[in-house]
């Protein structure tokens, strides 16, 4: 109905309307966002490794393929679909299984059962795939190819006690590899254990990728309204990729002092509210813990914990319900959340916490949630709010959000009226301080 509005149709025809006003007016539901995406570096290794077969196997086919193989003969040679992306990948190698499920357009990746993904189905081999016995490819098997991949590199870096030697994650080209064996290392790190310069795991992509699907469709059906009971909540958390740097007003300042550094600690929470009319109503907070303790340890995520379900047991005491379970999630980081100080922290949560808890872990890998969504909002007001001014401390960065009403979710309003999807928008945001000092080390 926003678009119906002349003015606004006029906004948009005379170039005037900006990308995020069109999506705020844009109705929730024209395309659905893939909340199922999960964007760890297996993922993007393995999708490194398939564009770079997908480049070389369109450059011999070219425009005017003259193969007369089945594959060929139906066209796929001019647009390569089972390169094209890793759901068509995907669909190409598990057809007959799919074919099967008789699901039609309601298919999903995690309908497959387990052994299609991990290589024990005897329909779904990448082997058997037409694309990899089609003759022009299987001629070219000894032409070199370079590909993209990851891989760890190690490299000096400087820190408060001295140099020393650290390992960054980086995107490197190999050169003097040939088109077979990129072939046969997308067969092997699809369906077997996935090992390639720095990284291991213990499961093959496919059922690595089936794994993320199962989990993010259990983690959506958990926060959907007909599930989620009126005493529990849901928690996502994550450390912002890089702690916010403030730096100097000038360029003479950044070379003779240090930037300041704020850790940014997102936690979303999925909780029942009590809105106006005095109904309730599932819906998303944003918990946003600012500090300038940079040590990111397991201690500093309990103290949150502990804070976040003292405030929201409240929540719930104005919803006539006390708080019983907590359900948390959060990515595979052992220094941060799976040690076995957390699992001490989640088994006796019912003596610390005064309630019961379970700790999720998406994929034991770094997945992408609404945690990562909130740093990205927190970085972005405080770069703005510097331009104003020189932020000095993390504590000031904290004064900065208490000073602005533009913290509060432009989507509340919205939610309110079922005008958008309240199972991923936030409807209120709190900006909290800890000090190092305030953190209670010892009772983790």
């Amino acid at each position: 109905k926003n678009f119906l509005d002349p003015s606004v149709a006029e906004r948009i025809c005379s170039s005037t309307f900006s990308y995020n006003k069109f999506v705020e007016y844009m109705p929730w539901n024209v395309r659905r966002r893939n909340k199922r995406t999960c964007v760890c570096m297996y993922h993007l290794h393995f999708t490194m490794l398939l564009q770079s077969y997908r480049k070389k196997a369109l450059s011999l086919h070219g425009p005017n393929c003259e193969c007369k193989c089945p594959f060929c003969l139906r066209g796929n040679c001019s647009g390569h679909p089972p390169t094209k992306d890793l759901d068509s990948f995907a669909d190409h190698v598990h057809s007959a299984c799919i074919s099967a499920l008789n699901l039609g357009d309601d298919f999903r990746f995690e309908h497959l059962k387990p052994k299609c993904s991990t290589g024990n189905c005897d329909s779904c081999k990448v082997e058997q795939s037409p694309f990899y016995v089609c003759p022009k490819e299987r001629e070219a098997s000894e032409d070199i190819v370079p590909f993209k991949e990851m891989a760890k590199e190690e490299r000096k870096i400087t820190t408060k006690s001295g140099e020393k030697m650290g390992t960054y994650t980086v995107e490197r080209t190999v050169t003097n590899r040939t088109l077979g064996y990129l072939k046969k290392r997308i067969a092997d790190a699809y369906q077997k254990k996935m090992k390639f310069t720095g990284f291991q795991q213990d499961v093959g992509f496919g059922e690595h990728r089936w794994i993320a699907r199962v989990q993010n469709k259990a983690y959506d059906a958990l926060i959907s309204s007909n599930k989620l009971p009126l005493n529990h909540m849901v928690v996502t958390v994550d450390f912002g990729s890089n702690n916010m740097s403030f730096s100097g007003d000038s360029q003479t300042q950044g070379e003779f002092f240090s930037p300041v550094q704020c850790t940014v600690l997102p936690l979303i929470v999925h909780h029942w509210k009590r809105i106006s009319d005095g109904s309730l109503r599932l819906s998303a907070s944003a918990y946003d813990v600012l500090s300038n303790d940079l040590s990111h340890d397991n201690e500093f995520v309990q103290h949150a914990i502990r804070e976040l379900v003292q405030v929201h047991k409240e929540v719930l005491i104005e919803n006539g319900q006390e708080l019983k379970f907590m359900h948390l999630y959060s990515d595979g980081c052992r220094s941060q959340f799976k040690g076995r100080q957390q699992f001490g922290f989640v088994s006796c949560s019912k003596s610390v916490l005064g309630l019961t808890a379970s700790h999720s872990y998406f994929c034991s890998c770094h997945g992408k949630g609404g945690s990562d969504a909130e740093t990205s909002y927190v970085h972005s007001f405080l770069r703005n709010s510097q331009k104003a001014s020189r932020i000095n401390s993390a504590k000031e960065a904290h004064q900065r959000f208490l000073a602005e009403d533009s913290v509060k979710p432009k989507t509340a309003s919205k939610i309110i009226r079922g005008e958008c999807d309240e199972k991923h928008a936030l409807v209120d945001r709190n900006v909290v301080y800890f000090g190092a000092e305030d953190v209670d080390r010892a009772s983790a």
